[in-house]
């Protein structure tokens, strides 16, 4: 075996006593972080962020809502719920034309739907009675 092999030498005094690396000097270095308060704005903790779940999941329902009814409206033939399913059709033919049939009679739900909200809600305006 060789003597000395090893390259782990212990460290001067001076190496222990060195100020560390990220400080200008020893009087502006900083505290351990077990000693220093926690700070957020005006010195306080930060407040909780609102998440606002409940008005984006309306907002997606409504976004959903607008595109199945404008699929159904200016894709008629697409999204048609009274399309009949052709004998011996393969799973995937299947599956999308049970997902079109759906679409389409979500379509036509908020279509019906919408066009009574937007009538009465112009019938407001003009001051007549609701149909």
């Amino acid at each position: 075996m060789s003597v000395g092999f090893s390259t782990i030498r212990p460290m001067s005094q001076e190496t222990i006593s060195k100020a560390s690396a990220y400080s200008a000097n020893a009087q502006t270095a900083q505290q351990p972080v077990a000693n220093s308060p926690m700070a957020g704005p005006a010195g306080g903790y930060a407040p909780k962020k609102k998440s606002h779940w409940f008005a984006k999941t309306v907002v997606t329902l409504a976004v959903l809502a607008a595109a199945v009814g404008l699929g159904r409206k200016y894709l008629p033939n697409t999204f048609n719920p009274n399309a009949a399913l052709k004998d011996g059709a393969s799973w995937y033919e299947k599956a999308a034309h049970y997902a079109t049939t759906y679409i389409g009679k979500a379509g036509e739900f908020v279509n019906t739907y919408a066009s009574k909200a937007w009538n009465w809600a112009t019938n407001l305006f003009k001051g007549e009675k609701a149909v």
